[in-house]
């Protein structure tokens, strides 16, 4: 990894533009980026599909509301708002496009002719800025930008072949030309140890010594996975790469911080306890992953055999109200996938979710006066936020499978997305917005389809009264308002949804908002979260 940063560097020296090609999760973004951060270079990132179009990467007309001179109303106008492409190629910032090779051919051959000429023109536009210059001739109906001689371009690809063959497009010689070629190499075994240790330490995590253990776990995973004994060894999900590690990491992390929060540190755990974590986490990461109950096992054995202790949890998600401090605290023995933190709670939700266990009018004001008696409160009071018998929401149990999915979806950061398989009718989405109403969470619902468009998303100019008005999709609002957004049927989804939800599935989550010509990442709210739901092919 420090041959590939070295490398990089040198070739940056250079006027020719760099081309990083490599396997899924080896680093090719995150190399320009720690270099751009190190070298105090101003870099742009901007995410190619197969809906990228020229306007939103080189910049388009865009309606625009603006105050009339004696600023008592507010008027539309045509304005031109340049593309992330644009700015850095005439301002001299650093350009990072992902996913080149998914980019449409015509925008392909719009950075080859820029690249080419030095000079990029952008037509239909009226060059406002020269009117001095065209003042004695007609003006010009473009707008030329010439080169800066500080900008460089930085593409991002996997390669077209193996497991990616169809379903990346091949460049034509002459955009290639315009590039220098690096090849990422996935990083050695002790760089692999030396990277997670740093990582761990520079979160402040208590014990890094683990390190190795943790690395040759991932690396037999990974030998095992591509064994032709394993059952699932095909399927597009069963791929590991080093973010699965990363991942990993970053659970541990996440747990030390929610201690800290109670005044407790993992540094206090006793080691069994520590090795429980340890433990838990990999299975939740590396295990749960396969939809196979053998494949499942298979993992959690060879969990086992390093650490001699089994992942997989044997406890129940317990969850006790404590009148003192009117809370609900997710209790537990002191294993990781159970020490949940506390949520303080309205007495109405209380109320609300013990009566819809009954449906006898009887037996649900019984509870209503009981619930009363306990916390010395009126009982007309509580039976006026009780809902109707009609409206009220059924209740449902939580088997050892739906256990476990509750305490990793609590115990896990939101930064980490989730997707929960699972048969048509399971319950997957009702058991997370029941978790999310015991947290005192918002959930958005998205049901995805081949027909949704990124739109649905990120959002889009929608008809007013007066004016048009920019409207927030799903991911927009969500990661704004910090709600849990869950994303139905995911599998449905079509390429150009799924790449465009690439960024805001990194870690930590970006989001921009191209299509309203934003250019900085929306700040992400703490609380957001995406978890998706699907159901398995059949036949």
């Amino acid at each position: 990894m420090l041959n590939n940063r070295q490398r990089i560097i040198e070739c940056i020296r250079t006027p020719i533009h760099l081309l990083l090609q490599g396997e899924t999760g080896v680093g090719n973004s995150s190399l320009i980026l720690d270099v751009a951060a190190d070298l105090q270079k101003p870099l742009i990132r901007f995410n190619l599909s197969s809906k990228t179009d020229i306007g939103g990467l080189f910049g388009s007309v865009k309606l625009k509301t603006v105050k009339n001179a004696n600023d008592q109303r507010q008027e539309i106008e045509l304005d031109y708002e340049e593309g992330p492409f644009t700015t850095a190629y005439r301002n001299g910032q650093w350009l990072l496009l992902d996913e080149m090779n998914l980019a449409p051919p015509n925008v392909l051959q719009a950075i080859e002719q820029a690249l080419e000429s030095g000079v990029l023109t952008i037509p239909n536009i009226e060059d406002e800025d020269n009117v001095e210059e065209q003042q004695n001739q007609a003006k010009q109906n473009c707008r030329v930008y010439q080169i800066h001689s500080e900008f460089r371009l930085f593409a991002t690809q996997n390669p077209s072949t193996g497991k990616y063959k169809g379903a990346r497009d091949t460049q034509s010689t002459a955009l290639l030309n315009r590039f220098s070629i690096f090849i990422v190499e996935g990083p050695q075994n002790d760089e692999l140890v030396d990277i997670v240790t740093n990582k761990l330490k520079n979160e402040k995590f208590p014990f890094a010594t683990q390190t190795t253990q943790m690395v040759n776990l991932h690396l037999k995973i990974m030998e095992i996975i591509k064994d032709n004994d394993f059952k699932e060894r095909n399927r597009n999900y069963s791929e590991i790469t080093i973010r699965e590690l990363f991942r990993w990491c970053q659970s541990l992390c996440d747990y030390e911080k929610m201690l800290i929060k109670g005044s407790q540190t993992v540094s206090k755990l006793a080691p069994n306890i520590f090795n429980q974590i340890l433990t838990e986490q990999a299975y939740a990461i590396y295990g749960l992953r396969f939809r196979e109950e053998q494949s499942q096992s298979q993992i959690a054995r060879i969990i086992e055999n390093l650490f001699r202790l089994s992942p997989i949890p044997s406890s129940k998600l317990s969850i006790e109200y404590r009148p003192n401090n009117n809370a609900v605290a997710f209790l537990s023995q002191q294993r990781l996938l159970l020490q949940m933190s506390i949520v303080f709670l309205d007495l109405e939700i209380i109320v609300e979710t013990y009566i819809n266990l009954c449906r006898d009018e009887k037996q649900r004001m019984e509870i209503i006066k009981y619930i009363a008696a306990e916390f010395s409160k009126p009982v007309t009071d509580l039976s006026k936020s009780a809902s109707s018998l009609s409206s009220a929401h059924s209740s449902f149990y939580l088997d050892d499978e739906a256990n476990r999915i509750a305490q990793f979806i609590l115990a896990t950061s939101p930064s980490q997305p989730i997707l929960i398989v699972g048969p048509e009718g399971c319950g997957k989405s009702r058991l997370v917005q029941a978790i999310a109403t015991l947290t005192n969470v918002r959930c958005q619902h998205l049901y995805l389809t081949p027909q949704a468009e990124p739109a649905a998303l990120v959002g889009s100019l929608v008809p007013h009264p007066k004016l048009p008005r920019w409207h927030d999709g799903a991911v927009s609002e969500a990661i704004t308002k910090g709600h849990w957004l869950i994303l139905e049927s995911f599998s449905e989804a079509s390429s150009a949804v799924l790449e465009r939800l690439n960024p805001v599935l990194e870690q930590p989550p970006q989001w921009v908002k191209v299509e309203n010509n934003e250019t900085e990442p929306v700040p992400a709210n703490p609380n957001f979260r995406i978890i998706a739901t699907m159901s398995p092919p059949t036949g």
